[in-house]
């Protein structure tokens, strides 16, 4: 099944302000939903179970891939932010208010963090 959806690319913004309820992070179709514990390591999906070695910073360091969902921050990347942020005169200027904007919100409504280490 998950083949299947990654066949069709992912809009966020259809899912902006519901992450935790998007197909994307569905534990048996997606790629499995939010952290749990104090790690906020995935509990279900593709990525349960695995230890990366990413972090923190520029070390290396076993850990959960670990993942806290946000909905409040994923609102912001609504199709009115990327409508916005694309709208701008210049190319530099909507580079910056895409990548400051509905980007980087679409980051951290995902909360990965890369410094808890197993």
């Amino acid at each position: 099944m998950l083949l299947i959806f990654i066949k069709r690319y992912w809009d966020e913004t259809r899912d902006a302000g519901k992450f935790s309820a998007s197909p994307i992070f569905d534990p048996a179709t997606g790629f499995g939903g939010s952290g749990v514990g104090a790690q906020s390591c995935v509990p279900n999906g593709p990525f349960a179970n695995l230890t990366v070695n990413i972090g923190p910073g520029f070390t290396s360091a076993p850990r959960c891939v670990n993942r806290k969902i946000t909905d409040f921050l994923s609102g912001g990347c609504g199709a009115t932010q990327v409508t916005a942020a694309i709208a701008k005169d210049t190319y530099a200027t909507a580079l910056d208010a895409i990548y400051s904007g509905p980007h980087l919100t679409g980051h951290m409504a995902l909360s990965m963090m890369v410094s808890s280490a197993l």
